[in-house]
């Protein structure tokens, strides 16, 4: 397997992705996303940030953290 090229690592980082023009922007839609999931059941345990491309713009994308207190939500539903 080839290792693949700086141009190509760069080109996945954002295929497909939804750019926003700030950090604010983002943050507001991972809160509506997360806010969304839950009223409608769909509580997701991984942890989800921010973080500034090299496009320039600001992507939404999941960490390997668990975010514990949504895990919470899904052990023990109300």
């Amino acid at each position: 397997m080839a290792k693949k090229t700086l141009q190509q690592r760069k080109v996945r980082m954002c295929d497909g992705k939804t750019g926003y023009a700030s950090r604010e922007a983002a943050l507001a839609t991972i809160h509506s996303m997360r806010s969304y999931n839950e009223r409608n059941g769909n509580v997701r345990a991984a942890a989800v940030r921010a973080y500034l491309c090299h496009c320039g713009k600001w992507h939404i994308g999941h960490t390997r953290r668990i975010d514990w207190k949504y895990l919470i939500k899904i052990l023990h539903p109300a």
